[in-house]
């Protein structure tokens, strides 16, 4: 088995302005075929989406961080009675799709995503782990009686 890196010949300096000049085009066309992944946090990243998207790409997803200015600090905050946090397991997986579709379309001028591709961006992406996905419930033995609770999940998406 031969490993071909298809790297240009010629001296090292010039072999990436030598493959940017040889590499086909996409035609204009043909750019919703292609699926783009971005891979970036901050500013570089969602930049990276959003011209990609104004190309005509088709953006798979997009990274998000949430920062703290300097020197600033989460309170530490218990759980009201009643409440546990864990991984989310398949079942919980629509109850949180909706909750995250409501809260950002509470702000955001897109459709709603279905659930669908919802999934495949976050439960079906390559390296998702259970813990990538963090759901608070409700117990049936809390404050509220012997209930069956809710449907309601509060979710973090860490990625």
């Amino acid at each position: 088995m031969t490993l071909d890196s298809r790297t240009p010949s010629g001296p090292l300096a010039d072999k990436w302005d030598r493959h940017k000049f040889d590499i086909k085009l996409v035609n204009p066309a043909n750019k919703r075929k292609f699926t783009v992944i971005v891979v970036g946090t901050g500013l570089a990243g969602a930049s990276a989406a959003a011209s990609l998207g104004e190309l005509g790409y088709h953006v798979r997803w997009e990274s998000w961080v949430l920062q703290l200015p300097e020197g600033a600090a989460v309170p530490r905050r218990d759980l009201p009675e009643g409440y546990t946090v864990r991984a989310a397991e398949p079942d919980d997986y629509r109850a949180a799709w909706t909750v995250q579709e409501d809260a950002f379309l509470e702000w955001s001028d897109r459709d709603r995503q279905s659930y669908e591709d919802w999934e495949s961006s976050l439960t079906r992406r390559p390296g998702f782990e259970p813990w990538n996905l963090r759901a608070a419930h409700v117990s049936c033995n809390s404050a509220r009686g012997n209930r069956a609770p809710k449907p309601q999940l509060r979710t973090s998406r860490n990625w």
